[in-house]
């Protein structure tokens, strides 16, 4: 299995600054599932391409449809030289920055820090608090982030809205929104934006 290296610095690069000014941390998740797409094909050798045709693109970078997903490899590519694209009935998406950052071993396990004072700190909830992205709504970044990569940047805000304006008008509350809107908010604003086909609402679990 090959490894790549995350700098922790990472979010100060300029190109990853410049991406996410104008793609969201949506558009910054999915260069990073681009370059681990094309990592899983790398094994042992130097391929640092991958070949697909552009329905996979869209789907395995969270876009609705293969026009999407080219205007953002387009841009990864033209604007800011981060990749090398080429299209036709299939894409073939290169990554040389790839051979540069990859690692053949898995990386170290950090030792524990041992000091004289036992905190008790629930680590993951200092890592992640949920965040208000609607007054009546509450997500984790990751867990907004996720709608996002799933089902577009725009159901992703239908829903928070739709379900914002249900609880403020009845008062009901949810131990989990993010599960709320899996649950049903999110197959209410498919069908009442007629955005998908049958065949896709079944995809979703939608009836």
């Amino acid at each position: 299995m090959i490894f790549f290296k995350h700098m922790t610095n990472a979010s100060n690069d300029e190109n990853i600054i410049a991406l996410e000014g104008r793609w969201g941390f949506a558009g910054v998740g999915r260069y990073w599932r681009l370059l681990e797409l094309i990592a899983q094909q790398m094994d042992q050798g130097d391929r640092c391409y991958l070949t697909c045709r552009p329905g996979f693109w869209a789907s395995q970078l969270g876009f609705r449809s293969a026009i999407n997903a080219r205007s953002f490899l387009e841009w990864l590519a033209i604007d800011r030289g981060m990749i090398t694209v080429t299209f036709g009935n299939e894409w073939t998406v290169t990554c040389l920055k790839l051979l540069k950052i990859r690692a053949r071993k898995p990386p170290m396990a950090s030792k524990p820090c041992i000091t004289d004072i036992d905190i008790d700190i629930d680590i993951d909830k200092e890592k992640e608090k949920k965040n208000k992205y609607a007054p009546y709504v509450l997500l984790l970044d990751s867990e907004y982030f996720k709608l996002t990569e799933k089902y577009g940047d725009d159901i992703a805000k239908k829903c928070v809205e739709k379900l914002n304006n249900y609880k403020g008008s009845t008062g009901k509350k949810y131990k989990s929104d993010y599960l709320t809107i899996l649950n049903w908010v999110v197959g209410e604003v498919l069908k009442d934006n007629k955005l998908i086909k049958n065949d896709v609402f079944a995809k979703y679990g939608v009836k």
